[in-house]
């Protein structure tokens, strides 16, 4: 699965080494763009389980640090106020990587009750979104705090096959050789399929999430894709 859901396969990729198993679900725009920018909010989820889907593009030297966020929604009769703060990514490694910015897309949970407001009266709302983050700097005494703040009337809801980024999960004990992983939340709920199997480990789908297990001995990366499905359509890839 990728970024906002609508192109290339989606990896989860695992590293093995020593102590630390490491999985990501990587999902990428299908380009970052040539500045920074913070672009708004869309309603994803359904049932039980939904959230506002806040997208950015951040410095490439942000990934694997820690950014926080607010998202404030207000309606006619209800407000409703979220902070939120996730460590992000670039996805996978690539070789030369030459880009200035990588693309982000972070899952706020919400009440349902609010989520199923959104899908009726999101036209009426009016959304408020901010970042903060810390650039690495080599000196404690250099200060490379920034930001980016956003208002937009009418909260739409997000297309079947935009969905957030999956963080990266750690595994720090050689005691541990499964995962479950909760698939990622998309504008609509989809059926995920495993369509192209790790090269070591192995990978099961369940309901409500995938497990990836390694097998005895088993060092290196590894990496596996899904795609899901709405409707019996790819849509997320």
């Amino acid at each position: 699965m990728r970024g906002m859901g609508n192109r290339g396969l989606g990896k989860f990729w695992t590293a093995l080494a020593a102590t630390v198993f490491a999985v990501a679900c990587f999902t990428p725009t299908a380009g970052a763009k040539s500045h920074f920018v913070l672009d708004g909010v869309h309603l994803a989820g359904g049932g039980s389980q939904w959230k506002l889907l806040v997208s950015m593009n951040l410095p490439l030297n942000l990934s694997g640090t820690t950014v926080h966020g607010q998202v404030t929604v207000h309606l006619p009769n209800r407000n409703w106020n979220g902070r939120w703060s996730a460590r992000v990514h670039s996805g996978s490694l690539r070789p030369a990587d030459r880009r200035s910015f990588f693309p982000f897309v972070a899952g706020v949970r919400i009440p349902a009750g609010l989520g199923r407001t959104l899908v009726r009266k999101g036209s009426t709302a009016t959304g408020k979104a901010s970042i903060r983050y810390s650039e690495p700097a080599v000196s404690r005494q250099v200060d490379r705090g920034g930001g980016s703040g956003v208002t937009w009337k009418g909260i739409r809801r997000a297309r079947p096959g935009r969905c957030e980024t999956m963080s990266r999960l750690l595994l720090e004990s050689t005691a541990t050789n499964s995962r479950k992983v909760p698939y990622p939340v998309c504008g609509r709920p989809l059926n995920w399929r495993v369509i192209r199997d790790p090269g070591s480990g192995r990978v099961a789908i369940g309901p409500q999430n995938l497990t990836y297990r390694k097998l005895n001995g088993q060092t290196g990366a590894d990496e596996f894709e899904i795609a899901g499905y709405f409707h019996g359509q790819l849509v997320a890839r």
